[in-house]
């Protein structure tokens, strides 16, 4: 039998198995179904596999960079102590209301004026029957000796409003030459603290019921 296929044509190898088959079996290429071979999955391209080495360069590239970064922070002076400064902020506000703890000055004076019906004329009369250390009363950004009540305390009236502030703290200087970040507690619990701005120094802050 004659191959059916015309010289000139240029078939794939997928259709040239093709027409073997229908010359071996004596059948017409129009009885045979040709259908493309099935699409091989691609193989899946893996960082670690493909570039290891590119991957592997720029990890350690960066844990190095972060490294450094880290150095030169914790090296700044500057930088150092205005964590530091933070980390007081936070404790100072802890002493004067504390949501875990009774042992706060907002919780000792609510206690102070339940059981005598008004609020104490001195912050050191909470202690110690209503602190159980004195230190509270102590900021900790306050040089001074650790028994020195470092706290402004207004007693409030009993028909004062709720956002009328009681115990203020002006000892946080957080950058030299700046004004200090003033905290200021107010009878309903709320430590207030003003924002700072981009340059360092405090802005103002809506007062309390605006």
């Amino acid at each position: 039998m004659n191959d059916p296929r015309p010289s000139e044509h240029h078939y794939t190898p997928f259709v040239n198995d093709a027409y073997q088959t229908a010359h071996k079996w004596g059948m017409k290429m129009s009885e045979v179904q040709i259908s493309a071979p099935p699409e091989q999955p691609k193989p899946k391209s893996n960082c670690f596999m493909v570039g290891g080495i590119t991957c592997l360069v720029i990890f350690v590239l960066l844990v190095g960079l972060g490294f450094w970064l880290f150095k030169q922070l914790s090296g700044n002076s500057m930088i150092k102590k205005a964590f530091g400064g933070a980390k007081l902020v936070a404790e100072c506000q802890l002493n004067m209301a504390n949501p875990s703890s009774d042992q706060c000055i907002y919780a000792a004076l609510e206690r102070y004026n339940t059981k005598y019906g008004r609020y104490p004329q001195k912050l050191g009369e909470l202690y110690p029957t209503f602190l159980e250390k004195r230190s509270v009363l102590h900021c900790p950004a306050d040089p001074s000796p650790k028994d020195t009540i470092s706290y402004e305390y207004t007693p409030p009236a009993e028909t004062a409003p709720a956002n009328t502030i009681m115990v203020e703290c002006n000892r946080h200087i957080l950058i030299e030459g700046q004004a200090p970040l003033v905290l200021k507690l107010q009878k309903d619990g709320q430590v207030l603290k003003p924002n700072y701005a981009t340059s360092g120094g405090p802005v103002d802050q809506p007062k309390p019921g605006n």
